[in-house]
């Protein structure tokens, strides 16, 4: 499955919510974020947040705005 940038909402506060494909739902992004660290560090293999690409992408963009807490 192929990604653009205009499938991709922007991203900057932990608050702002979005659909998740692999969930099939809407999830604020500090849950997205939550879950798919989780699921990478932890190598959970079942949980749809597993290498999950607009995880990687929400979470290499909350990153370079500089928002970290």
């Amino acid at each position: 499955m192929r990604f653009t940038a205009r499938s991709t909402p922007d991203m900057s506060a932990l608050t702002d919510c979005f659909y998740c494909r692999s969930k099939r739902r809407v999830v604020q992004l500090e849950s997205c974020l939550d879950d798919y660290v989780d699921a990478n560090s932890f190598e959970l293999r079942r949980s749809a947040c597993f290498r999950c690409p607009i995880g990687r992408r929400n979470r290499e963009a909350y990153a370079a705005s500089g928002l970290s807490d």
